[in-house]
């Protein structure tokens, strides 16, 4: 991986595939002409997590339920607050000494719009960079679509060869 970036889980695009047509990679409801890519790069995203402030507030509140007089027993639920706004305080300081981390395909366009496509596994996103790479320097896939299916980690080639006849292939292209 190249580098990591603080971003939100929300800056990143989570598809199952990614299907590249002819001189398009294709997601969801987005098409983008492989042309007009100006880089493709491999970064760890590592999600922001702020700072839980409602917890701060159940503990002055658990606090304040242990210090009144104990004839109203009342102190018991203080506990049970100030333990559950520990918790959550610690659960925060957790993950952010612990963050997850999303590995992502950045692809930046002529235009300067980027896209973030998450991956799960390290190994398949490096293959997904190279084969991304081949179809850009060769000018597309030529008619033949390719899949890179995010959640099996594999490429699938949609090519089904039925009968050769006079030097000429003949078959069906699933789309």
């Amino acid at each position: 991986m190249s580098e990591q970036k603080k971003l939100s889980n929300d800056d990143i695009i989570h598809t199952d595939y990614l299907k590249f047509r002819n001189n398009t990679v294709e997601w969801g409801n987005t098409t983008l002409q492989l042309s007009n890519i100006n880089s493709l790069s491999t970064y760890k995203y590592v999600e922001q997590i702020p700072f839980p402030k409602i917890s701060l507030l159940l503990l002055l509140i658990g606090l304040l339920f242990i210090s009144l007089p104990s004839y109203l027993n009342i102190s018991v639920i203080g506990y049970l607050v100030l333990a559950i706004s520990i918790g959550w305080i610690f659960l925060w300081w957790y993950k952010k000494n612990n963050p997850d981390k999303t590995l992502a395909l950045h692809i930046m366009m002529n235009s300067g719009a980027v896209y973030s496509i998450g991956f799960n596994q390290a190994k398949f996103l490096q293959e997904a960079l190279e084969r991304f790479t081949n179809i850009i320097d060769a000018g597309g896939t030529h008619g033949v679509p390719v899949i890179a299916n995010i959640v099996n980690n594999r490429f699938e080639d949609k090519v089904s060869i039925n009968n050769v006849k006079n030097n000429t292939v003949g078959g069906n292209i699933n789309l």
